[in-house]
């Protein structure tokens, strides 16, 4: 996979061209989903790639608080295993997926709204699942729509890698440390392209000179500033291995002491680098 190159070129699709993915571009797809890696392999995860339009039609799908449906005529219904941690493994394991869509030209969006009773009986969600989430896929039209008005909505800013890392401590700048580190700094830029729900980044990083501790910003109202934790950490995941490192994922439970983490911010996990 053409790592960065799928990360600086994917957006959020809100439209499609209504063309359907051949047979043989659905077989790929189907074989991307079976051949990823797990955040938390403790945690199983189903994920159910839905190929018949009308189908998905049915499943209600949409962003804008369900206010805008969307005309994907394909969709990946991620459904997990109920137990702690279940979605930031779900994020991780999917923004693999989508990467590797969009390497092979496929478009996608991270859908938080659907027919939640609908998809349950679809796909036979099982008393110890929930469904997370639903990646609509398919061809982008060619739309102001999907390029223009999104940058005239700044919905593709990202915060200063100084905003989101911190070195050691959470009131330390880390600026002196990527001036020495390019790697890591490289690491970081990819890993604050990635998406989350209303762009809000809630995720931060506490780096040493071989740990990245994650944090994400608690929200009542939704749980996917969790799903966004899990997108981000594959970001890092993946860029770490692109930039020739070998890193060890550790999900603890057990929250770090001595960082003067915010109240508002929850412990998910460490890479080890």
């Amino acid at each position: 996979m053409n790592l960065y190159n799928a990360i600086t070129n994917r957006v959020s699709t809100r439209k499609y061209s209504g063309q359907q993915l051949s047979p043989k571009i659905l077989q790929k797809v189907k074989l991307i989903l079976q051949g990823l890696k797990p955040l938390n392999s403790n945690i199983s995860v189903r994920l159910e790639l839905i190929t018949e339009p009308q189908i998905v039609k049915t499943t209600g799908i949409g962003f804008m608080g369900g206010m805008i449906k969307n005309n994907a005529p394909h969709c990946i219904i991620g459904i997990t295993e109920s137990k702690d941690g279940c979605m930031e493994n779900i994020g991780f394991v999917l923004e693999q997926a989508i990467l590797e869509l969009q390497n092979e030209g496929i478009s996608t969006c991270w859908l938080g709204t659907y027919n939640k009773e609908k998809i349950k009986s679809i796909c036979k969600v099982n008393g110890n699942e929930e469904i997370a989430i639903v990646i609509a896929l398919g061809y982008a039209e060619k739309s102001f729509y999907n390029n223009g008005m999104r940058k005239l909505l700044s919905t593709t800013k990202r915060k200063d890698i100084r905003e989101i890392c911190f070195y050691k401590d959470w009131e330390n700048d880390c600026s002196t440390y990527l001036l020495k580190e390019s790697s890591i700094k490289k690491i970081l830029y990819m890993s604050s392209l990635a998406p989350s729900a209303d762009n809000g980044q809630p995720v931060r990083v506490i780096i040493d000179d071989s740990n990245a501790l994650f944090f994400t910003k608690i929200n009542k109202k939704s749980e996917c500033y969790k799903i966004d934790a899990g997108i981000f950490i594959a970001h890092f995941y993946l860029s770490c291995i692109e930039e020739g490192r070998k890193p060890t994922i550790c999900i603890d439970q057990e929250e770090p002491k001595n960082y003067n983490i915010p109240d508002n911010y929850i412990y998910i996990g460490l890479i080890r680098y």
